[in-house]
Protein backbone atom coordinates (compact mmCIF):
# COMPACT_ATOMS: atom_id res chain seq x y z
CA UNK A 1 0.00 0.00 0.00
CA UNK A 2 1.22 3.42 -0.69
CA UNK A 3 3.22 4.84 2.47
CA UNK A 4 1.69 7.22 4.64
CA UNK A 5 3.93 9.96 4.09
CA UNK A 6 4.03 9.54 0.15
CA UNK A 7 0.35 10.12 0.32
CA UNK A 8 0.74 13.28 2.13
CA UNK A 9 2.98 14.58 -0.11
CA UNK A 10 1.02 13.63 -3.05
CA UNK A 11 -2.09 14.94 -1.33
CA UNK A 12 0.43 18.27 -0.35
CA UNK A 13 0.89 18.34 -4.31
CA UNK A 14 -1.95 18.35 -5.21
CA UNK A 15 -3.11 20.67 -3.16
CA UNK A 16 -0.48 23.19 -3.81
CA UNK A 17 -1.28 22.87 -7.59
CA UNK A 18 -4.95 23.48 -7.11
CA UNK A 19 -4.96 26.43 -4.94
CA UNK A 20 -1.41 27.72 -6.92
CA UNK A 21 -3.93 29.66 -9.64
CA UNK A 22 -6.51 31.25 -7.30
CA UNK A 23 -3.67 32.10 -4.60
CA UNK A 24 -1.65 33.60 -7.45
CA UNK A 25 -4.27 35.56 -8.65
CA UNK A 26 -5.09 36.99 -5.05
CA UNK A 27 -1.41 37.90 -4.21
CA UNK A 28 -1.11 39.42 -8.24
CA UNK A 29 -4.51 41.19 -7.27
CA UNK A 30 -2.92 42.47 -3.78
CA UNK A 31 0.19 43.48 -5.54
CA UNK A 32 -1.54 44.81 -8.54
CA UNK A 33 -3.43 47.18 -5.81
CA UNK A 34 -0.51 48.18 -3.46
CA UNK A 35 1.43 48.94 -7.08
CA UNK A 36 -1.03 51.25 -8.03
CA UNK A 37 -1.63 53.14 -4.56
CA UNK A 38 2.02 53.27 -4.82
CA UNK A 39 2.30 54.88 -8.18
CA UNK A 40 -0.90 56.95 -6.88
CA UNK A 41 0.72 58.21 -3.96
CA UNK A 42 4.02 58.97 -5.96
CA UNK A 43 2.11 60.83 -8.44
CA UNK A 44 0.70 62.52 -5.76
CA UNK A 45 3.77 63.28 -4.25
CA UNK A 46 5.45 64.28 -7.88
CA UNK A 47 2.61 66.79 -8.35
CA UNK A 48 3.58 68.12 -4.66
CA UNK A 49 6.56 68.37 -5.26
CA UNK A 50 6.12 69.68 -9.14
CA UNK A 51 3.58 72.37 -7.17
CA UNK A 52 6.70 73.41 -4.09
CA UNK A 53 9.19 73.76 -6.91
CA UNK A 54 6.96 76.09 -8.66
CA UNK A 55 6.19 77.82 -5.77
CA UNK A 56 9.91 78.05 -5.07
CA UNK A 57 10.54 79.83 -8.14
CA UNK A 58 7.61 82.11 -7.75
CA UNK A 59 8.91 83.22 -4.32
CA UNK A 60 12.51 83.42 -5.63
CA UNK A 61 11.26 85.59 -8.15
CA UNK A 62 9.31 87.75 -6.03
CA UNK A 63 12.61 88.00 -3.77
CA UNK A 64 14.60 88.97 -6.63
CA UNK A 65 11.76 91.68 -7.37
CA UNK A 66 11.76 93.20 -3.54
CA UNK A 67 15.26 93.21 -3.73
CA UNK A 68 15.24 95.26 -6.47
CA UNK A 69 12.38 97.54 -5.59
CA UNK A 70 14.57 97.70 -1.97
CA UNK A 71 17.98 98.69 -3.95
CA UNK A 72 15.86 101.84 -6.18
CA UNK A 73 14.01 103.00 -3.13
CA UNK A 74 17.32 103.34 -1.45
CA UNK A 75 18.63 105.16 -4.44
CA UNK A 76 15.55 106.97 -5.08
CA UNK A 77 15.62 107.70 -0.80
CA UNK A 78 19.24 108.92 -1.37
CA UNK A 79 18.93 110.96 -4.38
CA UNK A 80 15.80 112.78 -2.50
CA UNK A 81 17.93 113.08 1.03
CA UNK A 82 20.81 115.03 -1.04
CA UNK A 83 18.12 116.62 -2.88
CA UNK A 84 16.90 117.89 0.17
CA UNK A 85 20.39 118.65 1.91
CA UNK A 86 21.20 120.65 -1.32
CA UNK A 87 18.00 122.95 -0.92
CA UNK A 88 18.67 123.26 2.62
CA UNK A 89 22.13 124.31 2.67
CA UNK A 90 20.96 126.42 -0.51
CA UNK A 91 18.67 128.12 2.16
CA UNK A 92 21.08 128.28 4.91
CA UNK A 93 23.61 130.13 2.18
CA UNK A 94 20.63 132.84 1.70
CA UNK A 95 20.00 132.83 4.90
CA UNK A 96 23.77 133.93 6.01
CA UNK A 97 23.88 136.15 3.06
CA UNK A 98 21.10 137.91 3.96
CA UNK A 99 22.10 138.25 7.98
CA UNK A 100 25.54 139.27 6.70
CA UNK A 101 23.84 141.85 4.68
CA UNK A 102 21.98 143.27 7.50
CA UNK A 103 24.49 143.30 10.08
CA UNK A 104 26.58 145.48 7.15
CA UNK A 105 23.80 147.34 7.01
CA UNK A 106 23.69 148.03 10.51
CA UNK A 107 26.85 148.92 11.01
CA UNK A 108 26.48 151.16 8.27
CA UNK A 109 24.01 152.86 9.93
CA UNK A 110 26.16 152.56 13.32
CA UNK A 111 28.82 154.21 11.48
CA UNK A 112 26.36 156.75 9.76
CA UNK A 113 24.86 157.64 13.34
CA UNK A 114 28.54 157.97 14.97
CA UNK A 115 29.99 159.96 11.73
CA UNK A 116 26.86 162.44 12.35
CA UNK A 117 27.66 162.56 16.11
CA UNK A 118 31.31 163.26 15.89
CA UNK A 119 30.50 165.95 13.24
CA UNK A 120 27.54 167.50 15.81
CA UNK A 121 30.23 167.50 18.59
CA UNK A 122 32.77 168.93 16.05
CA UNK A 123 30.52 171.78 14.82
CA UNK A 124 29.44 172.43 18.57
CA UNK A 125 33.17 172.59 19.95
CA UNK A 126 33.77 174.96 16.97
CA UNK A 127 31.18 177.17 17.51
CA UNK A 128 32.11 177.43 20.93
CA UNK A 129 35.40 177.60 20.65
CA UNK A 130 34.86 180.46 17.87
CA UNK A 131 32.32 182.20 19.92
CA UNK A 132 34.75 182.24 22.91
CA UNK A 133 37.71 183.30 20.66
CA UNK A 134 35.66 186.36 19.60
CA UNK A 135 34.42 187.41 22.79
CA UNK A 136 37.73 187.44 23.92
CA UNK A 137 39.79 188.98 21.09
CA UNK A 138 36.62 191.84 20.75
CA UNK A 139 38.81 194.35 22.46
CA UNK A 140 41.38 194.17 19.53
CA UNK A 141 39.91 194.82 16.53
CA UNK A 142 41.39 192.98 13.70
CA UNK A 143 40.48 191.44 10.45
CA UNK A 144 38.72 188.15 10.47
CA UNK A 145 41.79 186.88 8.44
CA UNK A 146 43.95 187.21 11.58
CA UNK A 147 41.15 186.40 14.17
CA UNK A 148 40.62 183.29 12.33
CA UNK A 149 44.83 183.02 12.17
CA UNK A 150 45.13 182.84 15.88
CA UNK A 151 42.03 180.84 16.62
CA UNK A 152 44.10 178.21 14.38
CA UNK A 153 47.14 178.69 16.64
CA UNK A 154 45.48 178.31 19.66
CA UNK A 155 43.57 175.07 18.26
CA UNK A 156 47.36 173.86 17.72
CA UNK A 157 48.86 174.39 20.31
CA UNK A 158 46.14 172.62 22.27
Amino acid sequence: MIDEKLLFALCFVAFVLIAYKPVKRAILGLIDREILRINNELNKVTALKNEAETMVQSLEKQLRQITEERKLSLIKAKEHAEQIKTQNMHELDLMIARKEQDAINQLECVKDAAIQKIRQDFLAQTQLLSTKYVKDNTSSFGSDYEIASRLIQNVSAK
